[in-house]
Parts: C-alpha cells; structure tokens; sequence
C-alpha cells in the first residue's frame, strides 16, 4: 500500500472459492468512491511455472537504485513478491548504506547466469553488493 500523486493504492491477494467470487464482486463495488479493481487468477499459472530467487544488496545510499536493479529484473521477465529496503550507518565511516531485500519469481527457462552477469554489470556502475541466490522452499 502507497500513495502515490495525493492518492492512495494498496493491492490485495483474496483467495476464494470459485462459487464465491461473484458474491465478492458485488460486495465491493458498494465501497463509493473506492475505486476497485478485480483480477481473477487462474489456477496453477502462472507461479506453478516459476521458480524463487532470493536478492540481497547493501550499498552507499543514492536515488536510483531501486530503479536500476529492477529494471534489469524486467529485462529477465523476473517478478518482484516482495521487496524490503532499510537504512543504516556504515560502521567505520557512518555515511548512510542502502540494503534491500528481494523474494522474486523468474520463469524456469531463465539462465540465472544471465540474469546474475547483468546485476554485476549494474552492481560495479553502482558501487553495491548483489547477492542473488536460490530461494529455500518454505512448505
């Protein structure tokens, strides 16, 4: 959830049962002036066909980053589940360090050595760790 221009956006992932779903429909399209948009996922597709990565990156803080990291996971089809960014001071020096952590969803043709040479390429312009990794199944 965000605001983004004076206006506030949040997305939510509703799970029901198939004889359900227009029941929910019809109950949120009485929250005027909430605008609501619905999308229905279809079964299976597409995170069945998916496989989870795990990115870390720590860095000297500056705009852009999130922006220049992401924009190579678009490059590579690479979905972004969550994202988790902070702040600290750097130990020895106190200058502020940027860290973000990613869960993503790549397609499983994707050669993770492809995707792993162009974060280093970004990675070295930027001056930020990378790690990028296989994530554990948490089931």
């Amino acid at each position: 959830m965000t605001h983004l221009a004076g206006k506030f956006a949040g997305l939510v992932r509703v799970d029901v049962p198939a004889e359900r779903a227009d029941a929910l429909l019809a109950a949120l399209r009485i929250f005027e002036p909430l605008r609501v948009v619905v999308e229905v996922a279809t079964p299976g597709a597409p995170d069945s066909i998916r496989r989870s990565l795990r990115l870390d990156l720590v860095g000297h803080d500056r705009i852009g980053i999130v922006r220049e990291v992401t924009q190579v996971l678009a490059r590579h089809a690479v979905n972004v589940e969550s994202l988790e960014t902070r702040t600290s001071a750097a130990p020895m020096s106190g200058e502020t360090l940027f860290h973000a952590t990613a869960l993503l969803l790549a397609p499983t043709e994707l050669g993770i050595g492809d995707l792993q040479k162009d974060l280093e390429a970004i990675s070295a312009e930027m001056q930020v760790d990378i790690a990028l990794g296989q994530e554990e199944d948490a089931s």
